[in-house]
């Protein structure tokens, strides 16, 4: 499992230039002045890029009143968010956590000394 989120987490960071990238693209559209940050929304992004074709594709597969719901949001502000949660949730996942890890086993170990004072075994042992 660790080795699955440390990959995760590795994907996570890796793709950060490309989520860069998309939302410069996002924002160059933005300079025009048809469209304010919250007006441009990502189905009309998509029906002015090469996109439009993905789009097709998807609304064939998924539940279409789902992805009215989903492109009808600012495609600014989506590219953004994601952008920041997925860089931040890559960082954290990379990072160590020793207190967190000998916190767990101090309490795991204190479960462990009140069942064994209260029951005369642990639990685990049946």
């Amino acid at each position: 499992m660790n080795r699955l989120l440390l990959g995760f987490a590795y994907f996570l960071i890796v793709t950060t230039p490309i989520q860069i990238a998309f939302c410069l693209w996002i924002f160059f559209f933005l300079m025009s002045p048809d469209y304010s940050f919250f007006s441009f929304s990502t189905s009309e992004f998509m029906d002015l890029t090469f996109l439009k074709y993905l789009k097709a594709w998807i609304y064939s597969w998924l539940w279409n009143d789902f992805l009215d719901v989903i492109w009808s949001l600012p495609a600014a502000l989506m590219s953004l968010l994601k952008l920041i949660i997925n860089t931040w949730l890559g960082i954290w996942l990379l990072n160590p956590k020793p207190k967190a890890i000998e916190r767990t086993s101090k309490f795991i170990v204190h479960i462990m000394i009140f069942y064994s004072s209260r029951f005369g075994s642990y639990p685990f042992n049946g």
